[in-house]
């Protein structure tokens, strides 16, 4: 388990993708691990690596002669040989995962063939980004660095960089536009709705997400729809819209040092692939729980016989 978090955690960098794959390998991983574990008390590397390669004992080691039973299951078709019995604990433990080799793959063929089919079925979304800044004018900046005067932040207090809470800028300008009122405005003049349709805070929050950058004042806008176009167009809108509740709340501050202008960094991208859903995470989500299921399927069936 810890194996697994680790590898999330590392895989983290690399997106959704890099979490799925990390978790898989751990899992591949930790099964490896365990059954070398097992092995290590039974028999040691060289012993393990022969009966895997079928050679069945080391060179130079003496032949056991199979033992006799009378159980005709355990019989050659020809001259009533006797299949030869593990000696080990370890080579019971190999002939058991290679006895269920056949529902092992079953399970974990069914499990990504699942993920598949899921991952078809779902709806292509395409996601249209952008970033903006909220920040002082440059003449309100230029005087701030003459006079070396305290920053005020629009509700009158100190602003603070360093301290997120204390940002009135990018904090308070990511909620606003992710606004139901605002989407639903600029999804209207997106074509995207009809004048009397309107969004809900769900839908709103579906179309739409915006997060303030740490230690920055910058945020990052993104804007979800089936097609590319659909979502660069209400990305545009959206950010029209933005700039204009920014420049109507400007005109009312009297007072220069509690300015916030809302500037466009990067403009709102054309997305050539969809962003959901994740191939490759699902795939490897069915890939790590069809390896579990297999596995678990094996020790019960395993027990139930003993």
């Amino acid at each position: 388990m810890l194996l697994a978090l680790g590898a999330a955690y590392v895989g983290a960098g690399y997106g959704l993708v890099g979490v799925a794959a990390g978790v898989s390998i751990a899992c591949v991983a930790e099964f490896i691990a365990i059954n070398a574990y097992a092995f290590s008390y039974f028999a040691d590397a060289v012993t393990i690596a022969s009966r895997l390669a079928g050679r069945g004992r080391r060179p130079g080691a003496a032949a056991s002669r199979p033992r006799q039973s009378s159980n005709p299951v355990a019989r050659r078709a020809r001259g009533f040989m006797i299949a030869p019995v593990p000696t080990s604990p370890a080579a019971w433990y190999l002939r058991i995962l290679w006895n269920a080799r056949l529902p092992f793959l079953i399970i974990v063929a069914a499990c990504v063939g699942g993920a598949a089919v899921i991952t078809a079925l779902q709806t292509p979304l395409y996601a249209s980004r952008t970033l903006m800044s909220v920040r002082p004018p440059p003449d309100v900046v230029a005087e701030f660095l003459r006079t070396h005067r305290p920053k005020i932040g629009a509700d009158g207090r100190l602003y603070d960089e360093n301290d997120p809470l204390r940002q009135s800028g990018p904090g308070r300008w990511a909620p606003r536009l992710t606004a139901p009122g605002l989407v639903t405005l600029a999804a209207r003049d997106a074509g995207l709705l009809s004048a009397g349709q309107s969004l809900d805070d769900t839908q709103a929050a579906a179309w739409v997400t915006a997060e303030a950058v740490d230690g920055a004042d910058l945020v990052r806008l993104t804007v979800w729809q089936p097609s590319p176009a659909a979502a660069q167009k209400l990305a545009e809108a959206i950010v029209a819209r933005g700039l204009e509740a920014n420049r109507r709340d400007e005109a009312e501050l009297i007072a220069p040092e509690v300015h916030r202008r809302l500037v466009v960094v990067d403009l709102p991208t054309l997305p050539a692939s969809p962003s959901f859903p994740r191939r490759d995470v699902n795939l490897a989500a069915g890939f790590g729980i069809g390896v579990l299921l297999a596995a678990a399927f094996v020790a019960a069936r395993q027990a139930i016989k003993s």
